[in-house]
């Protein structure tokens, strides 16, 4: 019922509220952006993931994204630290690309696949229709991802439409 779809969009708002100020008071207090992730998302997807459960299915499809994803990973990982020193054989390289992996490539894709498509987008398509809450939540994702906003908006508009024909939030995560 309506109670529900309110409940859904109050805790996505909330959800989303609550890990941007204390990541940013870490952040501020001079710890690592990928720590702080980690610190902040580990909990609150966990109370998510118990308030919102969904059945855990894995395919074949799921596994060749996951290793397309460590791929993309170890990519990206040499792009954002080229030119730092820091590489995948030393010990302090290593370190970051696996804060870096946990944070970036695990907990914020499966946050944001819970609270951006499974919480917001279902509760605001309960009101104004699935394609208009798409237009709507990708708009606002694309707006928190400036350095890639026309990117991230269309992504999200798939995941929206993914989430929208049944695909679980744990593969859209995989592929996200």
């Amino acid at each position: 019922g309506g109670n529900s779809e309110k409940f859904y969009l109050i805790c996505g708002i909330v959800a989303t509220f609550i890990v941007g100020i204390i990541i940013g008071v870490l952040v501020q207090h001079g710890v690592d952006r990928d720590i702080a992730s980690i610190l902040v998302l580990v909990p609150i997807i966990a109370v998510l993931v118990v308030v919102f459960p969904e059945p855990l299915n894995v395919g074949k499809k799921t596994t060749l994204w996951a290793i397309s994803g460590i791929g993309l990973g170890i990519a990206f990982f040499e792009i954002k630290y080229n030119g730092t020193g820091a590489s995948l054989q030393s010990s302090t390289g290593f370190v970051a690309y696996l804060y870096y992996i946990i944070s970036v490539a695990m907990l914020q894709p499966f946050f944001e696949e819970i609270v951006v498509r499974k919480l917001l987008f279902f509760g605001v398509a309960n009101i104004v229709g699935p394609i208009l809450s798409a237009i709507f939540v990708s708009i606002l994702f694309a707006l928190t991802h400036r350095d890639i906003s026309v990117f991230a908006g269309a992504f999200s508009l798939a995941m929206c439409w993914m989430a929208w024909c049944g695909i679980s939030t744990f593969n859209r995560t995989v592929l996200h």
